[in-house]
Formats: C-alpha cells, sequence, structure tokens
C-alpha cells in the first residue's frame, strides 16, 4: 500500500494549509527585503547627511545595510522552499517532513512570545506526537 494512497487526516491537511500560508508570508517578506536592499544599494544619495557624518561614511553604511537586506531577503526565500517542501511531503505522509514540523513547532512555543503562534504549535505539536491516527499514517 503506497503512503500517497492513504487517507490524509484532517489536521495533516490543516497544518499543510498552514505550511503553505507560511510559503506566502516568507515569500512576501523576501519580496520586501530583496526591493529594500536593492533600494538602498542603488540609491545612497537618499540620505545626503545626517548630522555631522559625512556622506562617504553614510555611502559605506548603507551599503552594508543593503547587503543586510539582502542577505535576510535570501533567509526568507529558503524558508519558503523549506515550509514548500514540508507541506508537500507532509501531504505525501513521509516522516521527515513530521519530524522537521515538531521541531519547528517546539522552537516557535520556545521562543515566540505570540499566544496565537504558541496555541497553534501548540496544538501542531501535540496532534502530530500523541495522535494515533497521524502516527499510522506516517508509519
Amino acid at each position: 500500500l503506497k503512503k500517497n494512497s492513504k487517507k490524509v487526516p484532517l489536521g495533516i491537511k490543516l497544518i499543510f494549509i498552514f505550511n503553505f500560508l507560511m510559503v506566502g508570508v516568507y515569500s512576501l517578506f523576501s519580496l520586501l527585503f530583496l526591493v529594500i536592499g536593492i533600494l538602498v544599494i542603488r540609491n545612497p544619495e537618499m540620505i545626503k547627511k545626517v548630522g555631522d557624518l559625512p556622506f562617504e561614511f553614510l555611502e559605506i553604511f548603507l551599503g552594508f545595510i543593503g547587503i543586510f537586506f539582502l542577505v535576510v531577503c535570501l533567509i526568507f526565500f529558503s524558508l519558503s522552499i523549506l515550509y514548500f517542501y514540508i507541506a508537500r511531503d507532509l501531504w505525501k505522509g513521509k516522516n521527515w517532513a513530521r519530524i522537521i514540523t515538531i521541531i519547528f513547532s517546539m522552537i516557535y512555543v520556545i521562543f515566540i512570545q505570540n499566544i496565537f503562534v504558541f496555541l497553534i504549535n501548540v496544538f501542531v505539536l501535540s496532534y502530530l506526537i500523541f495522535n494515533e491516527e497521524v502516527k499510522k499514517f506516517f508509519d
């Protein structure tokens, strides 16, 4: 019996949708940081003078800021690709995607100080770890 011929549990479908929402969010942030990074690098004359700092210093500083935004863009873009593959392979019943989702949910529960994100990830954790139907789906 192939894994993709098994019925996908409802909770996995919800996590799948949530992961695709994360793909969209990270893609939008990636695009935003790309645009800001390019604007800062290509237009250092945006800030001609701040206080008593010479323009040459600001030009170098803005170059570093632009590069920082481009690096953040790459991080968000990488996360969007990762979430795409996690969502796809959760749907297919691949256990690696379940494990990565559990790890990410633990990280969010520990470090994110938002009650909404906390509750979603507590649900994801408890569902992926304790639900018998899910355990059978990923066997």
